[in-house]
C-alpha cells in the first residue's frame, strides 16, 4: 500500500498524520462504512421506539466495537441498563460493561464519550454497594494506560476523578494518602519524560506543603536547559512564579486570592481597589475606617460592575456581583487630606473550593485624590518585596539561557513577563515582546498587544512615582498602538484626572470600557487620532465630570441627545459629525445638543470645529 505523511508541529512536538490511503484501503473503508451505517440505522430506530432489551444491549455492543466514538450509542446502553439491569443482574451487566470499555480503550483511548461512560458505570457500581477496592483497581488501570501514553489528558482527568471519589468513600482514612501518592506518581512521570502537560498540571494542584519550592525550581531549571523549546515545562515555571507571589518565594499556593492595593477618594466617597475581581454572596462586607476625627463603621460594596458572575458552588441562589473596585459606604463623609487606616475582610468564593476565602483589606495613608501621599504609590503594580529576590534569580537564569539559545521564544516571553512584573527602570519588557513578534510571526498580534500593555504599565508606574511626590500631571498613554486598555491597568490608574490616549487604535466600545472605570474622576481626556466611530454621547455619558475633551481626527458621525454636563471645551475637528452640524447651522445645532452654549465660543472652518465655554 502507498501511504504518505505530512509532518506538523503541536506544542513544540512533531507529529505525523496519514493523509492518503491506497485504493484497496479506501475500498475496504467504504465497505465497512456501509455495513456500519446499516447497523446504526437499525439501532437508532430501536432507540426511537424505546426498545430496552438484552437483544438491543447485544447489538449496541457490536456497533460500539465497530465505532466506539458514537456517543449516542453509549447513551442508549445506559438507558438499557437502567431499565433491565435490576438487582444482581444489573451488577453483572455493569461489570461486563467495564470489560467492554477496557477493550474499547485500546482502540479509542482519547474518546470523551468512552471515559464519560466508564465514570457512569463506576458510579452505578458504587451506588449498588461496591467498595473502594473497585476504585483502587481503577486507579491501577489508569496508571497502566498512562504507562502506554503518558500525555493522555483524558486518562489523567479520569484518574483525578477516581481519586476524588476515593476521598468521598473514605474521608477520614489517611487524608494525605492520595496527595502523597499523586506527588510520587507525577514525579515518576516527569522523571520519565518531562514533556508532559498533564503531569505538570496535576502537580500544580497539590497542597503547597508537599512541595519544596527550591527543589521544584531546580527540577524546572534542569528541564528547561535540557529542552528549552518544550512548552510544557514553561507553563509550570510561570505557575511557580505566580504562586510564589502569593505564598512566598518559590512556594506555590492556592487559591491566588486578590489583595487590596490602594484607596481613592472621590467627592467624600472612599473607594478600595483590589488586584483582581472578587465576589461575595451578600454584596458587601463590614469594615472600619480610622481617621483623625475617630473611627467610622461601614460596609464595602462592589461598584464599576459589568455583567454578572455565575458560580454553582455558591449557597445562595442570588448571583454575586464581581468587582475589583469597592466603595466604603458610611453615613459620615470622608474628609480629603486626612491620613486614613482602613481594616476589613472580604469573604470571597474561590472557584476551586466550596468554602469562602477571607481576603484581608488593610490600607493606611492618604488616599488618591490629594496631592502626594501614599495613595499614589506605584506599589499597586509591583510584586510584594519578599518575592523580588526570587524573580531576580529567575531573570538571571533566563539571561544565561538566552546567551546559549537566543531564539527560544518561551525564554524571551518569560523574561518579558518577569521584567514587566518587577518594573525595572533599566530594562524594558516591550523590547522582548517586539523580539517575539519576529521569532513567532503567527502570534504577532498577541505579542503586539502584550508590548503595548508593557509600555502602558511602565508609563503608569512612572506617573504614579511622580504623583507620589506631588507632581500629578497627565497620564500619557499616547502612541501605544493599542486597541484596548485592559482592566487591571485601569484599576491601577483609578484617580487619574487627565488622560492622554491619542494616536492609538481605540474603538468607541474600547474607549467606553476605559471611561466606565476612570470616568468618575476624569476631568480632561485627549482621545484624538483614534478610529472612534459612532455617537459622541457615548463618551459624554460615561464621564459625567469631564471638562475638556479632544476627539479630533476620529470617525464620530453622530451626536445624539442633549448634554448638560460641566464640559468647557470640545474639539471635533475632522469628524463626519462636523459636516452634519454645519449643515444644520452650527450655533442652532449645538444649542440644541448643548443648551449651555449660549456663552460658548465656536471656531468652525470646513471640517474644523472647536468649542469653548467661557
Amino acid at each position: 500500500s502507498s501511504v504518505s505523511f505530512v509532518a506538523s508541529v503541536m506544542h513544540g512536538r512533531r507529529k505525523k498524520d496519514a493523509i492518503e490511503l491506497s485504493d484497496e484501503e479506501k475500498q475496504r473503508e467504504r465497505d465497512q462504512l456501509l455495513t456500519g451505517l446499516g447497523l446504526f440505522r437499525e439501532i437508532l430506530e430501536q432507540r426511537r421506539q424505546k426498545v430496552y432489551t438484552m437483544h438491543t444491549h447485544e447489538i449496541t455492543m457490536k456497533a460500539l466495537q465497530f465505532n466506539p466514538e458514537f456517543s449516542t450509542l453509549w447513551n442508549y446502553r445506559r438507558e438499557i441498563i437502567l431499565h433491565v439491569g435490576k438487582g444482581e443482574a444489573g451488577v453483572t451487566m455493569l461489570q461486563g460493561e467495564l470489560k467492554l470499555l477496557e477493550k474499547v480503550l485500546h482502540k479509542a483511548a482519547k474518546a470523551y464519550c468512552v471515559w464519560f461512560h466508564r465514570r457512569w458505570v463506576l458510579d452505578e457500581l458504587v451506588k449498588r454497594g461496591s467498595t473502594a477496592e473497585l476504585l483502587e483497581a481503577e486507579l491501577a488501570l489508569c496508571d497502566k494506560h498512562l504507562q502506554l501514553s503518558n500525555r493522555n489528558f483524558h486518562c489523567w482527568g479520569h484518574r483525578q476523578w477516581v481519586i476524588d471519589r476515593l476521598r468521598q468513600l473514605a474521608p477520614a482514612t489517611r487524608p494525605d494518602k492520595w496527595d502523597n501518592q499523586d506527588l510520587e506518581f507525577t514525579t515518576a512521570q516527569i522523571d520519565r519524560d518531562f514533556s508532559n502537560y498533564s503531569a505538570w498540571h496535576r502537580r500544580s494542584l497539590l497542597p503547597s506543603k508537599l512541595l519544596d519550592g527550591e527543589a521544584e525550581l531546580e527540577t524546572v531549571k534542569h528541564a528547561i536547559f535540557t529542552e528549552p523549546g518544550d512548552q510544557s515545562v514553561w507553563g509550570y515555571h510561570r505557575w511557580i512564579l505566580a504562586g510564589g507571589n502569593q505564598g512566598g518565594p518559590g512556594v506555590p499556593r492556592r487559591p491566588m486570592a486578590p489583595r487590596a492595593t490602594h484607596m481613592v477618594l472621590f467627592d467624600s466617597q472612599l473607594y478600595v481597589c483590589l488586584s483582581a475581581r472578587a465576589a461575595v454572596p451578600d454584596g458587601g462586607c463590614s469594615a472600619t475606617l480610622s481617621t483623625g476625627a475617630g473611627t467610622l463603621s461601614g460596609t464595602l460594596e462592589p461598584v464599576c460592575i459589568e455583567g454578572r458572575c455565575s458560580n454553582p458552588r455558591l449557597p445562595s441562589a442570588r448571583e454575586p456581583l464581581p468587582s475589583d473596585v469597592w466603595k466604603f459606604r458610611t453615613e459620615v463623609a470622608v474628609v480629603s487630606g486626612e491620613e486614613l487606616s482602613l481594616e476589613g475582610s472580604l469573604a470571597i468564593y474561590d472557584p476551586s473550593s466550596a468554602e469562602p476565602v477571607a481576603v484581608p483589606v488593610q490600607l493606611a495613608g492618604q488616599p488618591r485624590g490629594a496631592a502626594g501621599g501614599t495613595g499614589w504609590s506605584a506599589g499597586c503594580l509591583r510584586v510584594p518585596p519578599e518575592c523580588e529576590s526570587l524573580l531576580l534569580q529567575e531573570l538571571g537564569m533566563l539571561d544565561e539561557l538566552l546567551e546559549i539559545e537566543e531564539d527560544c521564544k518561551y525564554a524571551v516571553m518569560a523574561r518579558a513577563q518577569i521584567v514587566d512584573s518587577l518594573g525595572l527602570d533599566e530594562r524594558s519588557a516591550a523590547d522582548d515582546w517586539a523580539l517575539l513578534e519576529t521569532l513567532d510571526p503567527p502570534r504577532a498580534g498577541y505579542y503586539a498587544q502584550a508590548r503595548a500593555d508593557a509600555s502602558m504599565r511602565k508609563r503608569l508606574r512612572n506617573w504614579l512615582t511622580a504623583a507620589e511626590t506631588g507632581s500629578i500631571g497627565p497620564l500619557d498613554w499616547r502612541s501605544c498602538c493599542t486597541p484596548r486598555v485592559h482592566r487591571p491597568l485601569l484599576v491601577a490608574a483609578l484617580g487619574v484626572r487627565e488622560l492622554v490616549l491619542a494616536e492609538n487604535r481605540l474603538t468607541m466600545p474600547a474607549l467606553r470600557d476605559v471611561l466606565v472605570v476612570l470616568g468618575p474622576g476624569l476631568r480632561r481626556l485627549d482621545a484624538a487620532d483614534n478610529p472612534l466611530a459612532g455617537d459622541l454621547a457615548t463618551v459624554l455619558s460615561a464621564a459625567p465630570l469631564l471638562e475638556h475633551l479632544d476627539v479630533s481626527r476620529c470617525k464620530i458621525a453622530k451626536w445624539g441627545g442633549s448634554y448638560s454636563g460641566p464640559l468647557r471645551s470640545l474639539m471635533l475637528t475632522s469628524n463626519p459629525v462636523v459636516e452634519i452640524i454645519a449643515g444644520e447651522g452650527v450655533q442652532q445645532s449645538l444649542a440644541t445638543r448643548w443648551p449651555a452654549l449660549a456663552a460658548a465660543a465656536c471656531h468652525h472652518d470646513r471640517d474644523e470645529l472647536v468649542i469653548k465655554v467661557s
